[in-house]
Formats: structure tokens, C-alpha cells, sequence
């Protein structure tokens, strides 16, 4: 027990299975129910975004280019409040609410919404 009372919790491996397997979960979500778009892997989908460009598919090239924006911006959000605040670990927690509380909304919206609306937002 004494292992999750440690100064640095955010390190364990558990904590980042867990993660890894939120991250593949809305990845294999939003390829196979949402546009094949890759919400978390965004290596691939430059890939598929270069594959719509070339067939000229606009549209599906659109949303790629937005979910991987939407990423970039978490990315930079992230890093502002990593560097604004150096005392606790405990900055991590907000983005975590925040991840958990798209996806539960997400997950209950029908299959109608347009997918520009869906993936974005999860990277």
C-alpha cells in the first residue's frame, strides 16, 4: 500500500497502462466508428490526411487536419499549465477530468453528429 502513498503517483505503471489503453480505446473508437480518423496517433493520421488529399477527398481531409490542431493546441495548453505551476503534481488531475468528461459525453451522443464534432475535441 505504501506504493501508492509515494511523492511521485503519477509515475506508476499502472497509472500508465491505464492511460495507454484510454489512448488505443478512443484511437480504435474513432477509426472504426468515427471517419477513420485517429484521435491520440496523430503519426498516422498524417498518413490518412495525405491519402484523402491525393483522392481528393476534402471533406475526411478536413476533419484529420482539425483533430490534429485540436491536439497540437492540448499540447500547448498542457505545457502552460505544466510550467505555471512547479509545486504539485497535482495539475494533471483537471486534464484528466476533463478527458474522462468528453468521453462520457461523446460516448452517449448518437451516431448523427457529424464526425468534425467528434474527434476533435477527444485529441
Amino acid at each position: 500500500m505504501k506504493r501508492y502513498e509515494a511523492h511521485h503517483l503519477f509515475q506508476l505503471r499502472e497509472i500508465a497502462i491505464g492511460l495507454t489503453f484510454i489512448g488505443g480505446f478512443i484511437d480504435a473508437y474513432t477509426f472504426v466508428s468515427r471517419g477513420r480518423v485517429l484521435a491520440a496517433g496523430q503519426t498516422g493520421n498524417i498518413v490518412f490526411l495525405s491519402v484523402d488529399i491525393a483522392q481528393r477527398n476534402l471533406p475526411s481531409a478536413f476533419t484529420k487536419l482539425m483533430t490534429m490542431i485540436f491536439f497540437i493546441i492540448g499540447i500547448f495548453i498542457v505545457g502552460y499549465f505544466r510550467n505555471l505551476n512547479h509545486r504539485s503534481h497535482y495539475w494533471r488531475l483537471p486534464f484528466l477530468v476533463a478527458e474522462f468528461t468528453a468521453c462520457l459525453v461523446i460516448g452517449f451522443l448518437p451516431k448523427s453528429v457529424p464526425n468534425l464534432y467528434i474527434t476533435p475535441p477527444l485529441a
